[in-house]
């Protein structure tokens, strides 16, 4: 009776369905798990489950992912057949999302779980609006084929292969002739050993990725060559990410000017990675962000992988670059400037490089306006039109620049200076002491609390400022008791 009476029982369907809708997970998309909506609300009684049935929107969402510790691999298909109806009967006619990665090393067991995806796949290829597959090369023969079906729905594909450096030789061909309104195109292929060739119709592109996916670790061996000059071919892409591992070995002749490209990511992969080959032949006129970072910070890299390609390729693409975020590689301040010098309506910046220890006090007393003077005119400054702003350091000497600094960039100060007020910044602060006294650790904290207070009375008098200190701790050791027995 309890429950007869019970509020939710009078909410109305439709409302419960609303409220089912914002239970399914969409950013990583739902495991098919009974922890998990839909599955999970499904099973609270059967009006829920009606409801749950009833709303093929709660199904057009699926992430199946094996990973390291999944080792009965005979239980595969089952798991994966289950869950794939399931999603497709429950989802009706509506496009569906579809996520699949398998983190093992390859196995000739798996591949009648490979089957399974292409039958899938091409038995209801007209449904798939997005298809992301992380797994091993060696499977991409089996797996490629399903690409041969009416893919009409299908607008973003990404393909990337697991970290296993096999010596398998793969050859594949990605034939996508067939999808006719993909949008965008993720692919990455690890090896000297794979053998491929995708057949599209670049120009339709608005998204290109290649090598671009972090779980690799350190040095993939041929990233970008195969397909780097296929971008010529790529004149309506908006983003395009690159990653960087050996030599670009490019057969492009001349430049590539790409008309409407707007974001730009580059990611260093390899210790003997340098941006030279894939940076030069690029002008990119409609620039508006660029982003420059690592898979991976390793002390041990040789720092110098690029020396004036960034800001030669804003030189010469003549662009008007609004955001400029470089994270964990090394960029010396020289090549910084130069590139802020031909970036006049930069909007949004952050400078966080390789090796933490990077001193910025240079970068900082660069944007601190409060020096500038006499002629000098707001047009012609550093960071005129500067919103946000992150920084990273790891020395407390810096915090007194910093905030003369900040304090320059609000309030009357900034529209003395005739520069836009900041609405965002954000330090973090890497601590790397080795401090291990309990006082000293102590008293270093407490310096860093009034820092934060520092920061935040700033805030409290310019109430469209934003500020955030964020102190991290990357490398602290952990120490393991070793009993020797007996």
């Amino acid at each position: 009776l309890a429950v007869v009476r019970s509020p939710v029982q009078r909410i109305p369907p439709e409302i419960l369905a609303y409220i089912f809708d914002l239970c399914v997970i969409r950013g990583s998309d739902p495991q098919p798990t009974s922890a998990q909506a839909p599955l999970y609300l499904a099973r609270v009684c059967g009006t829920w489950r009606e409801i749950a049935h009833s709303c093929p929107h709660l199904w057009t969402h699926i992430n199946i992912s094996f990973s390291e510790k999944c080792t009965n691999r005979a239980t595969d298909v089952s798991k994966a057949s289950l869950a794939l109806d399931v999603w497709l009967k429950m989802s009706s006619t509506l496009p569906i999302s579809f996520i699949f990665t398998d983190h093992r090393i390859y196995h000739p067991d798996t591949q009648d779980l490979i089957r399974l995806l292409v039958d899938r796949l091409r038995q209801n290829s007209r449904q798939w609006k997005s298809i992301s597959l992380q797994l091993s090369s060696a499977y991409f023969p089996t797996l490629f084929t399903f690409t041969l079906c009416d893919l009409a729905s299908l607008e973003h594909l990404s393909i990337n292969s697991e970290g296993d450096v096999l010596t398998i030789q793969t050859r594949a061909h990605l034939n996508l002739t067939y999808a006719m309104n993909l949008k965008s195109l993720a692919y990455g292929a690890l090896g000297d050993d794979v053998h491929d060739r995708i057949s599209i119709a670049w120009d339709q592109l608005t998204e290109v990725s290649f090598e671009f996916t972090p779980s690799w670790g350190i040095s993939p061996q041929v990233p970008v060559s195969r397909h780097f000059p296929q971008l010529a071919q790529c004149q309506n892409i908006i983003t395009c990410s690159l990653g960087i591992g050996e030599r670009v070995r490019s057969r492009t002749a001349g430049s590539i000017t790409l008309p409407l490209l707007r974001t730009f990511r580059i990611r260093r992969l390899s210790p003997r990675s340098h941006v030279r080959s894939a940076i030069d032949p690029l002008i990119l006129p409609q620039l508006q962000t660029l982003e420059i970072d690592a898979a991976l910070l390793v002390v041990g890299w040789p720092p110098r992988w690029h020396d004036r390609q960034f800001s030669d390729l804003l030189a010469r693409s003549s662009c008007s670059l609004q955001n400029l975020s470089i994270r964990d590689v090394y960029f010396p301040d020289e090549e910084l400037f130069r590139c802020l010098a031909h970036s006049r309506e930069l909007k949004s910046l952050c400078f966080m490089p390789c090796p933490r220890t990077h001193d910025i006090l240079a970068i900082t007393r660069k944007l601190d306006v409060s020096r500038s003077a006499g002629a000098d005119t707001a047009v012609g400054r550093v960071g005129a039109y500067l919103r946000e702003l992150k920084l990273a350091c790891t020395s407390e000497s810096c915090f007194e620049v910093i905030m003369k600094m900040l304090v320059s960039r609000v309030g009357a100060s900034a529209r003395a200076a005739g520069v836009d007020a900041l609405r965002r910044f954000e330090l973090v602060f890497f601590d790397l002491s080795t401090e291990t006294a309990s006082s000293a650790r102590s008293a270093r904290w407490a310096r860093l609390d009034i820092f934060r207070d520092s920061l935040e009375q700033i805030a409290a008098v310019n109430e469209n400022l934003e500020v955030k200190f964020v102190v991290d701790v990357p490398y602290l050791p952990q120490y393991v008791d070793i009993t020797s027995g007996s």
